[in-house]
């Protein structure tokens, strides 16, 4: 039986302040269902949802009305990311509520209890969305700047006015733990500038944040940058992987093909948008060298604090030696609102 509190480990980030969703299955039940991760362990959502958990925290009714089927038996995070912000953060909240009580049925039932936790170690992870399409884009000055000279090319003047990015391979996606290969490719020789086809020389990655959409959004439909947060349903770290030979002997004038396709890792555990409300910051997304902001006025928020400043740290492991990467603070910057915008469905 696992004891109130719930132990987790020095330097463990599933805190009870956390409590991330995934997708998990496990060698007795192979059947793919939601999870809330704790500690080492894997609160599973659907055996939850068999008990007086939703009724309890006020969602049975709302959920049954909107979904018309339990959202824990579900192969992906959908169910959840459908609902309404609200409610996603209500059912989050109930669930630290639960975990926080040790006279909670979790802990008073030793049954649910036992049913209900998962050790993280026998769980088997899974793309926490079934994902039909991603964009990437580049939002940090240094960012772009930095890519730009990759390619030869000075920053372009449209970054200052929009999102820069690029629809991505939904096929390319991966969870953490999964291998990524070194690709083949078209690559053009520095000395000859002939092109032939061979293995990458040139494989990087960026560390990066992904944004899962929460829910579809009507074809054609606009949305201000303001509603953006009620249609994002949490983020993930993500290494965005790339073949740069391949990328820049293929690129112009289409942009990325298979140097970009091959390969991008994200967690496995999503931390929802609520989870971070703590970290909200005034975005630098602004032409400071003109003054002003966009003219769109959907890229706006009226609201001064309108996104995230995050710290991540990266670290790189070869055969030869281990570098360990300062800490990086990232900021999610428009582009949120911009992807919705183009997103049709998850």
């Amino acid at each position: 039986m696992v004891p109130h509190p719930v132990p987790v480990p020095p330097g463990c980030p599933f805190t009870l302040a956390h409590i991330p969703f995934g997708i998990f299955s496990t060698v007795d039940n192979a059947e793919r269902r939601v999870g809330a991760a704790i500690g080492d362990h894997v609160v599973d959502i659907s055996v939850l949802e068999q008990s007086s958990f939703l009724d309890d925290i006020g969602l049975h009714h709302l959920i049954t009305d909107l979904r018309n089927s339990p959202i824990g038996r579900h192969d992906d995070l959908g169910g959840i990311a459908a609902l309404p912000a609200q409610a996603r953060s209500q059912l989050r909240h109930g669930l630290q509520s639960w975990l926080g009580n040790s006279a909670s049925p979790l802990f008073a039932d030793a049954s649910l209890n036992e049913r209900a936790f998962v050790s993280r170690a026998a769980a088997t992870m899974h793309r926490p969305f079934n994902i039909s399409n991603f964009t990437d884009f580049m939002c940090a000055d240094v960012h772009v700047d930095n890519c730009s000279r990759l390619a030869g090319a000075a920053t372009p003047p449209s970054h200052y006015a929009m999102p820069l990015g690029y629809n991505g391979r939904a096929s390319s996606v991966v969870i953490d733990g999964e291998p990524v290969h070194r690709p083949h490719g078209m690559v053009r020789d520095p000395q000859t500038s002939s092109i032939s086809f061979q293995q990458s020389q040139r494989v990087d990655f960026e560390s990066e944040i992904g944004l899962f959409v929460s829910q579809p959004l009507p074809r054609g439909r606009t949305i201000s940058a303001d509603e953006a947060s009620d249609y994002i349903f949490g983020i993930v770290l993500l290494n965005d992987w790339s073949a740069r030979d391949v990328q820049f002997a293929e690129m112009t004038p289409l942009g990325p093909f298979n140097g970009k396709a091959f390969a991008t890792s994200i967690s496995p555990w999503v931390t929802t948008l609520d989870t971070l409300q703590g970290s909200k910051c005034a975005s630098p997304a602004v032409d400071l060298r003109k003054g002003g902001s966009t003219g769109a006025a959907h890229l706006r928020h009226s609201d001064e604090k309108s996104t995230w400043d995050l710290e991540f740290e990266v670290s790189v492991s070869s055969k030869c030696k281990s570098v360990s990467g300062k800490t990086h603070k990232a900021r999610a910057c428009q582009a949120l609102i911009h992807a919705v915008a183009l997103v049709e469905k998850i």
